[in-house]
């Protein structure tokens, strides 16, 4: 019992403190000393360790917050699994290649961002997956843009983009009904309610796209004779016929039908390994080694051989590794109540209508960058504030477009889980991607843009914008995180 009353919460000034030592030294251990991401959250953990031992927590306490963010963790790992295993088999049965052989047809340099982007959009409205869709179209436009000498980060951007939009605005995404639900809006509502900021952005971002491909389109870099041989040379490798395509389009329909998104993982995978086989010729014994590492292919031409050696789990350790680190170092901080006291500081501000719009956007991009995971910021920050938005008379689905356009499309760190995977996936680094990931800064941009100028706020009493922006001295400031997740989990929401 001495142990737990040594216990204490930080001040606010220790926990801003470390809060911003941890993100300093992540930024320049990545970005100035190159150094791996995986050292750098092991030391942002370490970090946060010795302040949990300064707050009187014991080893075991700490341990045990370890532990419980790696459970955490646990769906995102096995997630991250199935699209390289799926990467890996449908390279072998030549789904994947058979694309890229028909977008090297009739795709130029000129449309090819602008066509990452909308077909992107549309796969991932129809499946609802972000990660799916980068894992299978998006891994070929990026294949199809290195044949023509477009920069990776350009085409990543353009993906990452298209598949993160048609993801927000997909009523199957499961980041979407988390935020409605956690709001306890209306699912459909939400999803119209962010045609203020993301619809806006993704527009932006297709006239970018479009502007930027023109640009290549008169490079003169493409050498078309080597697009050829491209094209010739996968055809010899591989079986190519329309039924390839099949197996894309079941999983799409599977999606759609809101099988569980597991299942139709591992139907991916079965159905592309029976092709191998029994199409392709490929050989039993063949198969694990082709999940494990990939197929390897010698062609003679590097952009092949490097498509084709994509994919399989050991690529995935990469990644997990990383999210484990990310994870146990966000778990710390929770426990510690660092997050706790940090947002608590920027609530206890916001009186008004506009400063709880602001602080709402505020404190979802600092959890989105301190916690790793697309999970927890949204839980958190719906459970603290719908409250006080039905004091103040505010339509909760501008608190779920909120949540939204702060924890689940900006990709504003490297350690965040979804940074990770995308640059891992599409083999660019974070400085590539980010400068051409248009929708993740644009849509907290706007969400600002709707703060302050009233635009695209509705209330309650069907009044839209704001009027008079009365400042309320007499709100309440909102529970703890901590709170916020013990009243979330009793309320039995999912």
């Amino acid at each position: 019992m001495e142990k737990e009353n040594k216990v204490r919460v930080p001040k606010p000034w220790e926990a801003i403190s470390v809060f911003l030592l941890i993100l300093f030294v992540i930024t320049v251990c990545n970005v100035f000393l190159a150094v791996d991401v995986q050292i750098s959250l092991l030391v942002a953990v370490i970090l946060s360790s010795i302040f949990a031992l300064y707050l009187g927590y014991s080893l075991a306490d700490i341990e045990k917050m370890i532990v419980k963010g790696l459970e955490g963790c646990c769906h995102v790992s096995m997630f991250n699994m199935f699209i390289t295993l799926i990467i890996a088999s449908w390279t072998a049965c030549g789904i994947i290649p058979y694309i890229i052989y028909l977008g090297l047809g009739w795709i130029t340099p000129a449309i090819l961002p602008v066509m990452a982007c909308l077909l992107c959009t549309v796969m991932s409205l129809i499946t609802g997956s972000s990660w799916t869709t980068a894992g299978t179209f998006g891994i070929a436009f990026v294949s199809i843009g290195l044949s023509m000498n477009i920069p990776v980060g350009l085409v990543a951007g353009a993906v990452v983009s298209g598949a993160l939009f048609g993801d927000k605005q997909s009523p199957l995404s499961e980041t979407t009904v988390l935020a409605a639900g956690v709001s306890k809006t209306d699912l459909f509502r939400h999803v119209a309610s962010m045609r203020y900021t993301s619809v806006p952005a993704i527009i932006i971002a297709i006239l970018a796209y479009t502007i930027m491909g023109f640009h290549y389109a008169g490079s003169g870099n493409v050498d078309l004779s080597e697009v050829e041989n491209i094209r010739t040379t996968l055809a010899s490798i591989f079986h190519f016929t329309p039924l390839l395509l099949l197996v894309p389009a079941a999983l799409i329909v599977l999606l759609m039908k809101k099988v569980n998104s597991t299942a139709c993982l591992f139907f991916a995978v079965i159905s592309s390994t029976l092709i191998c086989i029994f199409y392709q010729g490929v050989e039993i014994f063949q198969i694990s080694l082709i999940l494990m590492d990939g197929l390897k292919v010698e062609s003679g031409i590097n952009f092949i051989d490097e498509l084709c050696s994509r994919g399989g789990l050991n690529t995935a350790w990469w990644i997990i590794s990383l999210i484990m680190f990310g994870y146990a170092m966000s778990q710390i901080l929770i426990e510690t109540k660092v997050f706790d006291v940090v947002v608590g500081v920027i609530v206890s501000h916001a009186k008004s209508v506009r400063g709880t719009v602001l602080a709402t956007l505020a404190t979802g991009l600092i959890l989105n960058a301190g916690t790793a995971t697309p999970y927890v910021p949204p839980l958190l920050t719906g459970t603290m504030f719908r409250d006080r938005y039905d004091k103040l008379g505010v339509d909760r689905c501008v608190l779920s477009r909120t949540i939204e356009d702060a924890t689940t499309i900006p990709l504003l760190v490297p350690w965040e889980s979804n940074a990770m995977f995308f640059c891992s996936l599409l083999g660019c680094t974070f400085g590539e991607l980010y400068p051409n990931f248009i929708m993740g800064y644009l849509c907290p941009i706007l969400s600002v843009f709707c703060a302050v100028t009233g635009f695209g706020i509705l209330y309650t009493n069907g009044r839209k914008g704001w009027g008079k922006d009365k400042y309320h001295p007499d709100i309440d400031t909102p529970i703890s995180a901590e709170g916020t997740l013990h009243y979330y989990q009793e309320e039995g929401e999912e």
